[in-house]
């Protein structure tokens, strides 16, 4: 593979986001394999619902707890040999995240991501494949809900909260009731990863299935409490669903989180790649101006090889930024790629184009209403000036933007063995055929440096 100093490589990696590979993980979203029938240490008949007030009299108010507690959970996606994938976690400190094994196990790259834009490289501190427990260290500190783990079981026939983000979706918080407790499953077949016998045990069982996102997703009692976390659902009933006992969780967290170490946890492989469909949050920060019009083609370039897409971003790329390669080997640099935390910086109209659009305001700053007064130095007021068109370049028009962002790869791979590294590049684009490509780039001096 190209190495990463060479000074061409450094610009046409730069233009494509990433400078080097990141191998990756295995990640299973649900049970993938046929699973036994539950047996029951404590339990009712599966499907049946309850409104049952659990232990304290507390009843559940779904609205209510989702509003209080929906920042302290995270999308986790990860890179992997096979195929990518997505799955859920929640804090336990501002940067302990706990999450179901099977999620990270394999990871090079973990990547964790908010509804609000924010995003965090993580790294696995401890995993436990037999009771399908992990907890990974945040590089940077979240704000949001500190999830505590419940002291008991829940009650068979009380009802909990399932919050997690399935199928690509944003996080979901769904009703479910307790069918049984102390529960076993095999998950027998080429994705199991439970141990010699290939059976997790002491699962809390609910009425209703889980999608693929979900796993690692906090089950929770009235008063907020972990009482487990997602497992995954039956493939011989998909109305029925298991969760990881916090009763198991519990003391292997508390044994990990005085941990400083890492845990290697990655499998080996040449061509790793990021979940089907990871979706890359560009922020415009560049002011007034068509910085909107950049952060909207990066985040569809940045997605498309951060999903192993590769033809798509290819196609983003003028003859002149590929530089001579082909699309294999431009892949075979791009191919384990995952980038995050993106902002458009400055962005500069080089030419207007054929045919310009031109909006009343910039998405960035809008103008005040029209007539609306306007307060001079002097402290007396004045109609209104309309504020200055923005101008989006046309057919054969350029963009010269900056952009930040950062993109993690194995430490054998990245500058100086980082990693995850933080970027800055100025892009050139062009518009033709009515679409905008990456032409030109051009690496800040002092970058990368570590994230």
């Amino acid at each position: 593979m190209l190495g990463w100093t060479t000074p061409r490589v450094v610009a046409l990696c730069a233009a494509v986001a990433a400078v080097v590979s990141v191998a990756t993980t295995l990640v299973v979203l649900r049970v993938t394999a046929d699973d036994a029938v539950a047996l029951p240490a404590v339990g009712v008949p599966t499907g049946v619902t309850s409104t049952v007030a659990v232990a304290g009299g507390a009843r559940l108010d779904l609205p209510a707890l989702f509003g209080q507690v929906s920042d302290g959970v995270v999308r986790i996606e990860t890179t992997a040999c096979v195929l990518g994938g997505a799955g859920t976690g929640f804090l336990v400190a501002p940067d302990l995240v706990v999450t179901a094994a099977h999620v990270v196990e394999g990871a090079h790259a973990i990547l964790l991501r908010r509804d609000d834009g924010t995003e965090a490289e993580a790294r696995v501190v401890g995993l436990d494949s037999v009771h399908d427990v992990a907890l990974v260290r945040s590089s940077e500190r979240l704000d949001g809900h500190v999830f505590r783990f419940a002291p008991a079981e829940p009650a068979v026939g009380s009802d909990v909260a399932a919050l997690g983000y399935p199928l690509d979706g944003p996080l979901v918080p769904v009703r479910r009731t307790v069918t049984g407790t102390g529960q076993s499953l095999d998950v027998s077949g080429p994705a199991a990863s439970a141990g010699p016998d290939q059976v997790v045990r002491d699962l809390i069982r609910v009425d209703g299935g889980f999608e693929g996102g979900d796993s690692g997703g906090p089950l929770l009692a009235a008063d907020g409490s972990v009482v487990g976390f997602v497992e995954g659902r039956s493939l011989a009933d998909k109305n029925t669903g298991y969760a990881v006992s916090a009763l198991q969780a519990a003391p292997l967290v508390a044994r990990w989180r005085t941990l400083r170490t890492t845990v290697d946890v990655a499998d080996v492989c040449d061509a790793p790649v990021g979940p089907p469909q990871s979706r890359v949050v560009v922020r415009d920060e560049s002011g007034p101006g068509p910085g909107a019009v950049v952060a909207d083609f990066y985040g569809t370039y940045a997605s498309a090889i951060n999903s192993g897409r590769y033809a798509e971003a290819w196609g983003l790329l003028t003859t002149n930024a590929r530089s001579g390669q082909t699309l294999e080997q431009w892949s075979a640099a791009e191919r384990s790629s995952q980038i995050f935390d993106v902002a458009v910086r400055q962005v500069s109209v080089v030419a207007p184009g054929a045919d310009p659009t031109t909006a009343a305001a910039s998405p960035s700053a809008p103008a005040p209403a029209a007539g609306s007064p306007t307060r001079t130095p002097g402290g007396t007021t004045s109609p209104a000036t309309p504020a200055a068109p923005v101008v989006t370049p046309g057919e054969g028009g350029a963009l010269r933007a900056v952009v930040d962002f950062s993109s993690t790869q194995e430490d054998r791979l990245g500058p100086g063995g980082q990693t995850c590294s933080r970027w800055r590049v100025t892009y050139t684009l062009l518009r033709a055929d009515g679409q905008w490509r990456i032409d030109r780039t051009l690496l800040a001096a002092g970058y990368p440096q570590p994230c």
